[in-house]
């Protein structure tokens, strides 16, 4: 699937914060999202290898690292989260969310 295409609409919409944060998150147009659990962990693993080229300033890679912050607020609204507080990042791994678990910051999307 081409990352590029399936997250144009959405990044016009994106604010400005897309840091991970330990608090939890308000109900966003993200909860009702029709993807399953794994195809959104496939999507944001695939814009996650896009994402991790160092230094690249190309556009794919910036879009890239947004819709992985997309993808990753989708699965917290679907009750899954990546790594726990005081966590080593080489352990995290998507669970579950519980409280200690870290999650991104939701997403201002507005018109949505």
């Amino acid at each position: 699937m081409n990352i590029l295409n399936t997250t144009l609409a959405v990044l016009a919409l994106l604010g400005p914060s897309l840091a991970q944060a330990e608090a939890p998150q308000a109900e966003s147009p993200l909860a009702n999202a029709t993807e399953t659990v794994a195809e959104l962990r496939d999507l944001y693993d695939e814009a996650d290898d896009t994402c991790r080229v160092p230094g690249s300033q190309e556009a794919k890679t910036v879009v890239a690292c947004m819709a992985r912050a997309i993808y990753g607020q989708t699965l917290n609204e679907k009750g899954w989260c990546w790594g726990r507080d005081d966590q080593p990042n080489a352990e995290m791994q998507w669970h579950e969310c519980t409280p200690t678990s870290l999650r991104y910051t939701p997403l201002d999307l507005p018109g949505l």
